[in-house]
């Protein structure tokens, strides 16, 4: 029995060391093992009917982000991030309203986890270097039409029933643009820096019949661009993680904005799908 129950164990514990209780909108120190295959599909609703820029825009946007990510070995991954886009724009100025459709601009992604310690079956920590290049897609309406880099370093960390992710990424603009719809639309370098932290409901301890846990989470999303934009939002969420798949939702809520250069954002719904292969 006693074999049994440390077998399931160290199933969920494989299964928390693959995700490690990732946030929907902060970056984790985890990914898929060699030859494993990992799919997350968000859909992110957000609405802005504050606008600086002077042309009096109410903005409805629907992103819908599909990553897909391989693990190349233990410790390095590939992704591909691919956002297709709704943009339903409205204003009394002439020329303004329009709805857009299509795939902005997408991201290649390579991820080393370059540190690891694990304490215990479930208990780790872990730091990963994330390399990305956004690619234009084209669009006339969505694209920025420039090779944009970026770099970011993730932080995880597992203790018991608690779990602990932080990032911070700087990435490089080369549109030249001075006004956008959404964050990093303009041609300002840009600052995230995100924290994020999940506590297991249910159960309190893992056990032989164990096949998902319930995790509650809080956010805090920012992000800084050189123009002098600022923005953070606090993000309270819901999680269910099973062995194979994760179903999770939140709420972006804006808790300070200093905004001049693209519309604030009231708020930003947020529903995700992730797979694992």
């Amino acid at each position: 029995m006693n074999r049994t129950c440390t077998a399931a164990l160290c199933a969920m514990a494989a299964c928390a060391g693959a995700r490690a209780q990732e946030a929907m909108s902060t970056e984790a120190a985890t990914q898929p093992s060699a030859g494993a295959w990992y799919i997350k599909q968000q859909l992110r609703f957000s609405r802005s009917t504050t606008d600086p820029v002077g042309f009096d825009r109410d903005i409805d946007e629907l992103r819908a982000l599909t990553s897909v990510y391989y693990g190349l070995d233990t410790d390095l991954a590939l992704g591909l991030i691919l956002p297709f886009v709704y943009r339903d724009i409205d204003s009394p100025q002439p020329g303004v309203s329009e709805d857009v459709f299509g795939l902005d601009d997408f991201t290649l992604r390579l991820k080393w986890r370059f540190w690891r310690k694990d304490t215990g079956p479930i208990d780790t920590a872990r730091l990963s270097l994330i390399a990305d290049l956004e690619i234009p897609s084209g669009d006339n309406d969505l694209s920025s039409k420039s090779l944009d880099p970026g770099l970011a370093l993730a932080y995880t960390m597992i203790r018991g029933r608690h779990g602990l992710s932080a990032d911070l990424g700087f990435k490089f603009n080369a549109s030249g643009g001075d006004v956008g719809i959404s964050p990093g639309d303009t041609g300002a370098n840009a600052l995230r820096y995100d924290a994020a932290y999940l506590f297991r409901l249910a159960p309190a301890q893992y056990a032989q019949d164990t096949h998902g846990a319930w995790y509650a989470a809080l956010e805090c999303n920012g992000l800084y661009e050189v123009s002098g934009d600022n923005e953070v939002f606090l993000a309270p969420g819901l999680m269910y993680e099973g062995r194979s798949w994760a179903l999770e939702a939140s709420v972006q809520l804006p808790v300070w904005q200093d905004i001049d250069h693209r519309p604030e954002r009231d708020f930003v719904v947020i529903l995700g799908l992730r797979l694992f292969f």
